[in-house]
């Protein structure tokens, strides 16, 4: 075998140690060039034209649940959660309506406002059972009427105006069950609230 001498074998020992080094070096600033490349990548912002997906989960910081937009039974389905996470709000269309629902912090629906399908408004206001106990509405002919529900969902109590235009009231002292109620004399016009609560 052939000896090195101690000279140059001290000298193949550091350049082997500056070409280990520099790898090091090298896969290092590759490695950080790369990491800031992405981070940049990936916090640029992208605009595309169409998303498709079968839900979406809005978050808030800490990484909870605060809204929710799903399909359910075939139709949109949209929820916000309060910051416990309970669903305080919905929004839907089922069965040829489009729903608001609002709800307490029991999860429990207290207020419901829709228009079914052929158009008429509705105002529903429940009770902690989620009974109906209100119904306020927009029928037919275009003419508003006020319901106060029994938790059979009788109406014992209501008032509105009749198709003709002739105002109804119940309970009736003649009422004996199919009838809507006494009629009443219109009352007389009175001054125009100074806001409506449509904001108009």
């Amino acid at each position: 075998m052939n000896a090195t001498p101690p000279a140059l074998d001290l000298r193949i020992r550091r350049l082997e140690r500056t070409c280990r080094r520099a790898r090091r070096t090298s896969l290092a600033a590759v490695t950080a060039l790369l990491a800031v490349l992405s981070a940049g990548w990936t916090l640029a912002p992208q605009t595309v034209d169409e998303v498709t997906a079968k839900g979406f989960t809005l978050v808030d910081d800490a990484g909870q649940p605060r809204g929710r937009w799903t399909m359910r039974d075939g139709s949109p389905h949209l929820e916000l959660l309060d910051s416990k996470g309970v669903p305080r709000i919905a929004v839907f269309y089922a069965r040829g309506a489009a729903n608001i629902v609002l709800r307490d912090t029991g999860k429990r629906s207290r207020l419901a406002l829709s228009v079914d399908h052929q158009g008429h408004p509705h105002g529903i206001w429940m009770d902690e059972g989620q009974v109906p106990r209100i119904h306020a509405s927009v029928g037919n002919a275009g003419l508003g009427n006020l319901q106060m529900l029994a938790e059979d969902g009788a109406v014992p109590v209501g008032f509105g105006i009749m198709p003709d235009g002739s105002p109804w009231l119940r309970p009736s002292e003649d009422h004996e069950g199919g009838d809507w109620g006494r009629r009443l004399e219109p009352p007389a016009p009175a001054a125009a609230p100074a806001a409506s609560f449509t904001g108009r």
